[in-house]
């Protein structure tokens, strides 16, 4: 059974409040000040500092959802009972979000929930006789109000995804568009500049120019072998210029040959793709590698006589770090922080969730004594994370 409680997705709204870093105090109010006591009038060559922006969280609680912000603390968005994934958008202005199998979404302001997908529009996509479809997931277009979503086909037993593509707009009031057919499509991440969105599937990687929705081929690999039901879907790290994308391919069948290595290619939007790196790693069911934003270095677990090692591999070349050493694979990476200069990796012993790096060591995530979960970086300075009830 899934649990619900909470699902954050976080958004950095633009210049809104001025906010303190972990370890500073809180701004303090004061009075202004009177021109010509006690200050001085900025010169040409003072420099002005734009305002900090405003962290705004919107999560689900109970089949709700909320927003919470810096400034005004915690407001109740919608009241169905039956609402979870919500996803803000880049303005923070719409949030989207699933209402049973159907997608909505509500302005950020409160009001104005409307439906973006309907259940018939989902039972259209799949033969009655297979099952149903569902929604397998969806992400806003940067800089606009366009969602873009793929299906998956509900069988009762199994949730096999279609690799299709759908776009909707949560402003036109328009019924979504099937962009690329069942198998012609995939799970798909967003470049920065929003004008290109890679689609993964379990042997490819595409590549889908959004004004003109032609479509790519980036990278071909071998299927990996995950001996279970689910299949692997490689992640991928955009370039910050959106000029290309790294991704991490294990190995193919890390059972029948422990020292298949595990490889990074990148891959540029002019087509073309290269291999600039390969290592063995442990299968990707114990640990999947987590590659920095920067694609500098990736965090992976290596097998030494029974222990696993958690490392940082230098991508291209140079010495291991050791992050530490655990027996029975009781440890995992997590993610890098958005400048690629901390990360956090879980640990069970003792029970909790680390953050920092090695040389300037590691700090408990949570301040509670209690396993912190769901951890997502919020700048290079903080981090949102669940610990037992508590969005902290």
């Amino acid at each position: 059974m899934q649990k619900r409680l909470f699902f954050p997705s976080v958004l950095l709204a633009l210049s809104i409040l001025a906010c303190a870093a972990p370890g500073m105090p809180p701004p303090v109010a004061t009075d202004p000040p009177v021109p010509g006591v006690g200050t001085e009038t900025p010169t040409a060559s003072d420099p002005v500092l734009p305002p900090a922006p405003e962290l705004r969280v919107v999560y689900a609680r109970a089949g709700n959802l909320w927003l919470w912000t810096e400034s005004g603390g915690a407001m109740q968005l919608t009241f169905s009972g039956v609402d979870s994934s919500p996803q803000i958008s880049s303005d923070g202005a719409v949030v989207a979000f699933q209402r049973g199998d159907e997608l909505w979404a509500v302005n950020s302001s409160g009001g104005g929930e409307r439906q973006l997908v309907s259940a018939a529009y989902l039972a259209g996509l799949v033969a009655p006789a297979s099952g149903t479809g569902v929604i397998h997931w969806f992400d806003w277009q940067p800089s606009s109000h366009t969602l873009y979503f793929g299906t998956s086909q509900d069988s009762g037993a199994y949730i096999v995804p279609l690799l299709d593509l759908h776009r909707v707009d949560a402003a036109a009031g328009m019924p979504p568009v099937l962009l690329l057919a069942a198998g012609m499509g995939g799970l798909g991440t967003f470049s920065p500049d929003g004008l290109h969105l890679a689609l993964v599937q379990s042997e490819n990687i595409l590549l889908l120019d959004v004004s003109s929705s032609a479509v790519l081929p980036l990278l071909s690999f071998e299927f990996v072998l995950t001996y279970s039901e689910w299949f692997y879907l490689p992640e991928v790290t955009w370039k910050a210029d959106s000029s290309g994308l790294w991704t991490v391919i294990p190995a193919h069948d890390s059972l029948g040959d422990p020292t298949e290595p595990t490889e990074i290619w990148f891959a540029s939007v002019a087509g073309g793709a290269t291999l600039v790196d390969s290592f063995v790693a442990v299968p990707v069911f114990i640990d999947r590698p987590r590659l920095s934003p920067d694609g500098s270095r990736v965090m992976i677990q290596q097998e030494f006589g029974g222990s696993f090692n958690l490392l940082i591999h230098p991508v291209g070349g140079g010495g291991d770090l050791l992050i530490l050493t655990a027996g029975g694979g009781q440890a995992g990476a997590v993610s890098w922080s958005p400048d690629s200069s901390q990360l956090v990796y879980w640990n069970p012993l003792p029970v909790n969730t680390s953050f920092g790096y090695p040389g300037a060591g590691f700090a408990f995530v949570s301040d509670l004594g209690t396993e912190a979960r769901a951890v997502r970086w919020v700048d290079p300075l903080r981090l949102l994370f669940l610990a037992g009830s508590d969005l902290r």
